[in-house]
């Protein structure tokens, strides 16, 4: 009896069993022994090129028509589907290309006139096998063909293989679409590949393949839950999965559960090395389940682990930009940030710039880069698509920090003036980042430019009330008072108290104390901040307090620990990189 829908929703569980794993991966090729969709593997060819395991594979593009209504890309797409089946080999097409110089190259040519097609080796001609293409599908022909050019080279062909129709789909129409998507996804332009995915979906509802492809562009655009849905759905459909399916939509689920379970986010991670392990061992010489082993490695935290997987993985295929993604990461997190920089750099090619400019900006940071990194804001800054976005508020937010943290304060001001005089036309989107906000008001004061500051919060309170945003901005303007008048401002923090805003009362309370010298009092009222939030900006202020009471030590220590959380790479937890926000860079130069 095959699984229901939820045993397969239930793939997690799966996972912790490496008997039903190999189970599910038995049944997408159901039939006996040597039968291909019930006919008979053809073993009438001799391994002619026999290659050692493992030797890379690369298929180049088909010459030629394959069939009426089919496209090279169609032909290509089948090919590489039922080529892949093999655990033998490592063959590389598609989203898994490998460069020129690797391997062997195999050749395809469909001959219209004797409606035949042929396969041969690239570098010498050797002819692995034939196919006629008349008076019957093109996927059938294509696994015939498939079936006799790995025995040519080699490959057992000891599991029977899962015929096209099943793992891909019948339906020409289908297949181009699919291929059409993979190269968005590829690209970057993942919400067209899912608008195509969608509207052929209708011609086979059960095309696991497309489904699989569906997922990664859910996931691709951050919709984790659409993501698991898709994935889910595909698993349930056994008889149309092919084991290097099965392996993607297994990691896409994972990833999927982790993003919308992050409290059993480690667990998923964990599953997820486990799932590489247990693809790898079956299938060794197939890069996905490397590549899942590198992104649970990064999940979870095994930096160098992950590195290790990935520089093989990106020499093996350097155009994948999920590869190079991951090995930034892996890079970035065990100390190489230069090596991180260019694998960002090779990943941005490929993929949106939204997804990589963050990243790439803190390793080109830390590689101390800093010409470059200022070349990459200001041109993301310019870019259209992010000018009249969100996102120019987060570049300028760099912007600001990285000034500070290179000592131009001027250049810091410049850049932050700039953002209030943007933001002021948007009070929908400083609403949403009341507390954001609050601490850029804060940094600005304690930079000395409260004066400059006022006209701009006076503005909101002239607008807002009741809200958020207007409280931040009544903590902004306290703030700019409390350094103008070297006092403290009771009436605000009271009346900030009374709307359930403790913790800016205490952290005003306590800049006032600081102002008039009272330094127990600014201790005690930072204490009770602390106990309310861990901002830093909150920390860097309590080390100066220790500081100014002669307990150097203590504030060193503090700093340090500080800047060790600030620069900490966990790909489950918010970043709080100094270049990532004007309050993180000013605690981080904090003494």
């Amino acid at each position: 009896m095959l699984p229901g829908p939820r045993f397969a929703r239930d793939a997690e569980g799966m996972l912790r069993s490496r008997v039903m794993y190999l189970w599910l991966l038995g049944l997408t090729s159901c039939g006996a022994p040597g039968v291909v969709g019930g006919t008979a593997v053809v073993r009438d060819h001799a391994a002619v090129r026999s290659q050692s395991k493992g030797t890379v594979v690369r298929l180049l593009a088909s010459e030629g028509a394959p069939a009426v209504g089919a496209t090279g890309d169609v032909a290509d797409g089948l090919l590489r589907e039922a080529m892949r089946q093999s655990w033998w080999l490592d063959v590389a097409a598609g989203p898994v290309a490998a460069p020129p110089s690797a391997g062997v190259g195999i050749a395809t040519r469909f001959d219209g006139q004797t409606q035949t097609m042929e396969m041969r080796v690239k570098e010498d001609g050797t002819l692995l096998a034939t196919a006629r293409t008349d008076g019957r599908p093109l996927c059938e022909a294509i696994d015939e063909m498939a079936t006799r050019a790995r025995l040519a080279l080699g490959d057992p062909v000891s599991e029977p293989p899962v015929p096209l129709w099943r793992c891909y789909s019948a339906d020409l129409e289908v297949v181009a679409a699919c291929e059409a998507a993979l190269a968005q996804l590829h690209e970057g332009h993942f919400v067209a590949a899912a608008d195509r995915l969608a509207n052929v979906r209708r011609n086979d509802g059960a095309c696991a393949f497309l489904l699989d492809c569906a997922a990664s562009a859910a996931a691709m655009q951050g919709d984790a839950a659409e993501a698991k849905r898709l994935a889910q759905e595909a698993l349930s459909l056994t008889q149309r999965l092919s084991p290097t399916t099965t392996h993607r939509l297994l990691r896409t689920l994972l990833l999927a559960r982790a993003a919308t379970e992050p409290q059993l986010a480690t667990r998923y991670d964990e599953e997820l090395a486990t799932l590489a392990q247990v693809g790898g061992r079956e299938r060794p010489y197939d890069p996905e389940p490397q590549l899942t082993a590198a992104i649970a490695f990064n999940f979870l935290a095994r930096f160098d682990a992950a590195r290790e997987v990935l520089e093989q993985l990106t020499s093996r295929m350097p155009g994948h930009p999920a590869a190079q993604y991951h090995l930034g990461w892996a890079a970035l997190g065990s100390g190489r940030a230069q090596d991180s920089a260019n694998a960002f750099a090779a990943a941005a090619r490929a993929m949106p710039m939204s997804a990589t400019v963050v990243p790439r900006a803190i390793a080109l940071h830390e590689a101390g880069l800093h010409a470059q990194l200022s070349t990459l804001l200001e041109d993301v800054a310019a870019d259209p698509a992010i000018r009249d976005s969100s996102a120019l508020h987060e570049i300028r937010r760099m912007q600001i920090a990285h000034a500070l943290l290179r000592g131009d304060r001027d250049a810091a001001v410049a850049h932050a003036f700039e953002d209030l005089d943007w933001l002021a036309t948007r009070p929908g989107m400083q609403e949403q980042r009341a507390g954001e906000f609050a601490e850029f008001a804060e940094t600005l004061v304690r930079i000395g430019e409260g004066p400059r500051l006022r006209p701009y919060l006076t503005a909101i309170l002239d607008h807002e009330t009741n809200t958020a945003l207007a409280d931040a901005a009544t903590f902004g303007l306290a703030m700019a008072d409390c350094a103008a008048q070297r006092t403290r401002v009771p009436t605000a923090e009271d009346g900030l108290r009374r709307k359930s805003r403790g913790f800016w009362a205490d952290a005003l309370a306590a800049y006032g104390c600081k102002q008039q010298g009272q330094l127990a009092a600014e201790h005690q009222a930072l204490g009770a901040a602390a106990a309310q939030s861990s901002s830093p900006l909150l920390t860097a202020a309590l080390a100066e307090n220790l500081r100014a009471q002669g307990r150097n030590e203590d504030a060193v220590n503090l700093l340090a620990a500080l800047r060790r959380e600030l620069s900490r790479i966990h790909l489950r937890r918010k970043l709080q990189h100094p270049l990532l926000g004007p309050e993180l860079a000013f605690a981080w130069i904090a003494k």
